[in-house]
């Protein structure tokens, strides 16, 4: 047993134990050595059985009428909500979008630059000009020269940009790409009518904006869809009143509530995310019209490979795994936030040498850029080049990792983080543009 400490802590203390009871009676004493069956049996499996409880209870509650769990994050929710719930097995749907796939399509209703780049800037993790083409499927060397004649390079900050330029760009992206935002428009709309997007229905995600659901509900028009969003945990990265109309429920925590789990999982999302992933599927960018005239969807190439791939099939594994021991025992146990958190903390918040060595050199993709959790460049490397430390700590996800890795010293790197964060030290998008998360 490797993150269920000896015990829990405060009130929780019996339901901990129980659990820790369980998973120590449960696990392979054999197979246990290995990292990706401890994350899966110990920390992935409790999650997912916490979560499809949760799911549970909330749409009953709210008498959803379809379960649509989205890729490729939901593709492990699904399975692990519908080994423990069959009832509501035919109620769920596996549905192929992406931020990027339901996105773009919304460009076909932008009337100018501003508009455009409203729908767009959840996209722009590094707050530069030269993103915007990527994002719009343009040829680098056209974006780049347009850019040239404007007097702009690739880097220059959004928020530069010239009231008297913004028209020339809006102009040139969609004389390029128009048709392809309409053409999008209505594939989606017909790949959602094919799925039965419709009515009172839930969207399944691990998180963390809910700018999938958000996007969704712009896109289809008013009273089509009831959408209902249920979500490992929701935050805000723009202002309260963006989402005022969006119906977010998270397990784990909430724009308002349980801050400190909020924060931990924010300093170490990546890895969260790495854990949910299903490492066999790209992400979706685009639909297109099949030979029998119905609607496919376009993945791109950027799923794991090697090693990664195979940490990630065998995490999923011992996962499952947890929640088929738990499913098939005769007293049914009950992981709620508070004591999985505390598990959490241990593995991700506070990780021993062997996980990060472990976990650290898998690879993946954030957009179109291929990285690891952990650098490859040491401290006196970045005691000499201060720039670009400053860089790849705003670009990496997972930063409790990403210093411990650097400092190799044992410091408090979560309240490091978090008190940065109370002080102000936000991502140059979020000071910008987001206006705070």
């Amino acid at each position: 047993m490797r993150y269920w400490t000896k015990r829990g802590k405060g009130s929780l203390l019996q339901s901990y134990d129980e659990i820790r009871t369980f998973v120590m009676e449960h696990e392979d004493k054999e197979t246990i050595r290995k990292l990706n069956y401890a994350v899966g049996y110990e920390i992935l499996g409790p999650i997912l059985l916490g979560f499809s409880d949760f799911l549970a209870r909330e749409i009953t509650k709210e008498g959803i009428e379809k379960v649509f769990f989205l890729s490729r994050d939901g593709w492990i929710m699904k399975k692990a909500f519908e080994l423990l719930y069959p009832e509501y097995k035919k109620n769920c749907s596996y549905i192929h979008v992406s931020r990027h796939s339901v996105t773009i399509p919304l460009l076909s209703k932008a009337k100018n630059y501003d508009e455009m780049m409203e729908i767009l800037i959840d996209f722009f993790f590094d707050p530069i000009i030269g993103r915007l083409g990527e994002l719009c499927g343009i040829e680098n060397t056209e974006f780049l020269a347009l850019l040239g004649e404007l007097g702009y390079t690739k880097d220059t900050d959004i928020t530069a940009i010239r009231a008297a330029d913004k028209e020339k760009i809006y102009k040139f992206i969609y004389g390029k790409r128009g048709s392809f935002f309409e053409q999008q428009e209505r594939l989606l709309r017909s790949y959602l009518d094919n799925k039965g997007f419709k009515g009172k229905v839930a969207v399944v995600d691990v998180g963390w904006n809910g700018s999938i659901q958000h996007a969704l509900g712009r896109f289809l028009e008013s009273g089509y869809a009831d959408i209902r969003g249920y979500y490992l945990g929701v935050r805000n990265t723009r202002n309260n009143d963006f989402y005022a109309n969006d119906y977010r429920k998270g397990f784990l925590f909430e724009p308002h509530s349980n801050y400190k789990y909020r924060q931990m999982i924010r300093f170490t999302v990546e890895l969260t995310d790495i854990m949910f992933v299903a490492p066999n599927e790209g992400s979706t960018y685009a639909y297109a019209e099949t030979e029998d005239g119905s609607v496919g969807y376009v993945t791109d190439n950027k799923c794991y490979d090697g090693d990664g791939r195979r940490f990630i099939y065998g995490m999923h594994k011992y996962a499952m795994k947890f929640v088929d021991d738990v499913y098939n025992n005769k007293r049914r146990i009950t992981v709620d936030a508070d004591i999985i958190m505390q598990v959490y903390e241990k593995f991700a918040a506070r990780p021993d040498s062997a996980t990060m060595r472990g976990m650290g050199g898998i690879t993946f993709y954030d957009g179109s850029i291929r990285k690891k959790l952990l650098s490859d460049r040491s401290v006196w490397y970045y005691m000499l080049h201060l720039n670009e430390f400053y860089r790849d700590f705003n670009m990496n996800k997972c930063k409790i990792w990403f210093l411990k890795d650097i400092l190799k010293m044992p410091l408090p790197y979560y309240h490091i983080l978090d008190l940065m964060d109370r002080m102000g030290a936000k991502s140059e998008l979020q000071k910008k543009v987001a206006g705070g998360a």
